[in-house]
């Protein structure tokens, strides 16, 4: 008991310490200045008793403080067993159930701030993820809403395609035969206007269709090496004497006189042509129209220019959209679908181009085309059937082109 005594004083640091045989312990200590000096001894004298009675409070203290270290671990354990492991086995369990069974709900739970926060933005997440699925619904029935128009509107357009042309023969027929006939000589204005008109619904026809071909992908370019500057020169002079009855010089200038691209010289013609009659349109007689071919190397440009009224800017930002309109509905001058830029920057975007425009409202507007200078190899090049009596002559072509225009 006494060497315990003593390992339990030197425990203290006291220093020097012993036990005395009349049951006192003494402990000496040097006591020491700032300096590090020593300045005298220390000693503490007590009983024996006093030793053994700390020693005995020491060792039941010490074992209630286990006890209690026992119990307040088992209490911490359940506290973060509910309010903390509970409210996260609920979060991962709702995740796995997202991931397998496909259904979203939302966590309630109760805890720590932090769970709340964390439950909050799984909730966010799983609103976020609704709605979006609500808008992808909403996509997907909007574009099968437009897919079934679009199909409708081709199937109409093929069943008015097919009464037009033959009311459009009968009329033709009629002309001929009454061609040298005098007295029907009175009837060929009206029997012009049937004609312009069958002619627009014919483009508006062709138009609605080629769009859908263009929309689920099966309008195929007939492409192969042709001189652009001739097919573009040739385009431009076959409307030169219509476009000169409105009393509007046309003019086509180039800077070179060849240059060979890969493209189809039938949506070319089809390009061109309906620039030309939207230039028609805003020009009034005095006006001037350009058609102009610039080599850039690799590309070639080509320029629509007239001097007409121009779009104002705001119109600019949408005049390429399906179904616009530069004129409003009730006080446009001109007739018109909105078919036909749309169609337009379509065809020239199968033939790996853009087109762009520059306008001022009040001075003219230029449409540029830009075209790949790329050709292809012989070997590469395809013999199309010319499919002689199945489509319209250019001249019927032009007609229908520019049917939206009407002589005054």
């Amino acid at each position: 008991m006494r060497k315990k005594v003593e390992k339990y004083i030197k425990g203290f640091g006291l220093g020097e310490s012993k036990v005395i045989e009349n049951n006192e312990v003494m402990a000496k200590t040097v006591l020491k200045d700032i300096f590090d000096k020593p300045i005298g001894d220390l000693i503490l004298i007590q009983s024996w008793d006093f030793y053994l009675a700390t020693l005995s409070l020491v060792y039941k203290n010490a074992f209630k403080v286990f006890v209690i270290s026992i119990i307040a671990t088992i209490l911490l354990s359940t506290w973060l067993n509910k309010f903390t492991m509970r409210p996260l086995e609920k979060i991962r369990n709702s995740i796995h159930e997202m991931s397998t069974s496909q259904t979203l709900n939302y966590i309630e739970i109760e805890g720590p701030n932090e769970i709340i926060d964390l439950a909050q933005v799984f909730n966010t997440m799983v609103e976020n993820i609704q709605n979006e699925k609500r808008l992808n619904e909403d996509l997907r029935e909007k574009l099968e809403y437009d897919n079934l128009k679009s199909e409708f509107l081709a199937n109409v357009s093929h069943e008015l395609r097919t009464p037009l042309n033959v009311i459009l023969g009968s009329l033709q027929l009629w002309e001929l035969e009454n061609k040298y006939n005098q007295e029907q000589i009175k009837s060929n204005k009206h029997l012009k206007v049937m004609k312009q008109n069958c002619y627009r619904l014919l483009r508006l026809a062709n138009n609605l269709i080629d769009m859908t071909k263009i929309d689920s992908g099966f309008l195929e370019l007939r492409r192969n090496n042709y001189n652009i500057v001739a097919v573009v020169e040739d385009i431009t002079m076959s409307v030169s004497e219509y476009i000169e009855s409105h009393q509007i010089d046309l003019i086509f200038d180039t800077e070179i006189e060849e240059k060979f691209i890969f493209c189809d010289p039938d949506k070319i013609e089809r390009i061109i042509l309906n620039l030309l009659s939207n230039a028609v349109k805003c020009t009034k007689p005095g006006g001037k129209i350009e058609v102009n071919l610039k080599d850039q190397g690799g590309t070639i440009l080509v320029f629509v220019k007239d001097t007409g009224i121009g779009i104002q800017e705001e119109k600019q930002k949408v005049i390429f959209e399906r179904f616009r309109q530069v004129e409003d509905l009730l006080t446009r001058q001109h007739e018109g679908s909105g078919l036909g830029l749309t169609l337009t920057k379509s065809l020239v975007e199968m033939h790996e181009g853009t087109i762009t425009l520059e306008s001022k409202y009040g001075e003219g507007t230029t449409f540029i085309i830009e075209l790949p200078a790329k050709v292809v190899s012989d070997r590469e090049q395809v013999i199309f059937n010319k499919e002689d009596g199945l489509g319209p002559s250019q001249l019927e072509r032009i007609s229908i082109e520019f049917s939206d225009i009407y002589c005054s």
